[in-house]
């Protein structure tokens, strides 16, 4: 059911008529019959600020052109009576494209004159993607390129210059990804077959990668980047004699080329493989 509230100004008819919602439930006792009647009231949307174009039949849209953190972006919508934008269809994608046509040279100077923020994002639960309403994305995150997907699991790709633990995980983390971290079985004989994949930059076989678990400097155990114990991690495979934490500087560790794990500097330069977790919902 749909009311429009009253003849009112101008301003309020555009701003789109109230919606009403009635339901209700019966019951019986000592033969008499209870009706109870529920409705629910939903106003119609604030009208968005200025400069917002109306597209007939998707809604109001505004690109704006100052460069903002998203959660930045999410509050300046918020405090114009909007959202992020968020993409429902192909129609809704083509609007977007033409909003970027008409600024084609928003911010020069910046590499990001290409990028804008949409209402997506995985901050409760990294890799697993939801609208500003907290719906899951039904989309895959779009990946850098280089990527290997394996379905369930997530995605991952080596990065064959050799670098210390701090910088390979800041390289991953550039990619929206982390250090592989495997945690079952089924990841480990993938992530393994990547290590025939590849040759390394003298075109040998590569030996080990760097691995997203360290010491956590507290009582000598080791963490995942997740902060979750290695032992709960659902994959702990320690080579012989290992963790031996040889001359008291090995707080991190590497995976070999046969899945085991050995503690190792964190200084020490390493090929490593990126993981980008997600959770699609076909």
């Amino acid at each position: 059911m749909q009311h429009d509230a009253r003849e009112s100004v101008e301003e309020d008819k555009e701003a789109g008529p109230w919606e009403l919602e009635v339901d209700h439930s019966t019951s019986s006792c000592e033969d008499k019959e209870t009706i109870r009647i529920q409705a629910h009231i939903i106003a119609p949307p604030k009208r968005p600020g200025p400069e917002y174009e109306l597209v007939p039949c998707l809604g109001h849209y505004k690109f704006h052109v100052t460069p903002l953190s998203w959660e930045e972006a999410r509050l300046t919508c918020q405090r114009e009576g909007t959202h992020l934008a968020i993409v429902n269809s192909e129609t809704e994608n083509g609007v977007l494209k033409r909003l970027f046509a008409k600024f084609p040279s928003f911010e020069t100077e910046s590499p990001l004159n290409t990028q804008a923020y949409l209402g997506v994002n995985d901050i409760l639960v990294e890799g697993h993607f939801v609208t500003v309403f907290e719906h899951p994305s039904r989309e895959r995150p779009v990946l850098p390129d280089g990527y290997t997907t394996i379905d369930q699991v997530g995605s991952y790709k080596w990065h064959l210059e050799q670098k210390g633990w701090d910088e390979a995980e800041a390289t991953c983390q550039s990619e929206g990804g982390h250090l592989v971290v495997i945690d079952s079985d089924k990841e480990a004989l993938f992530v393994l077959d990547l290590f025939h994949s590849q040759k390394g930059e003298d075109q040998t076989d590569l030996k080990s990668s760097h691995y997203g678990v360290r010491d956590n400097e507290q009582d000598g155990s080791f963490v995942t980047i997740y902060g979750t114990p290695l032992s709960e991690t659902g994959y702990e495979r320690w080579a012989r004699g290992q963790p031996d934490d040889e001359n008291g500087v090995e707080f991190c560790i590497e995976l070999l080329r046969n899945g085991e794990f050995n503690d190792e500097s964190c200084f020490k330069e390493l090929p490593f493989i990126c993981e980008i977790l997600f959770h699609y919902e076909p």
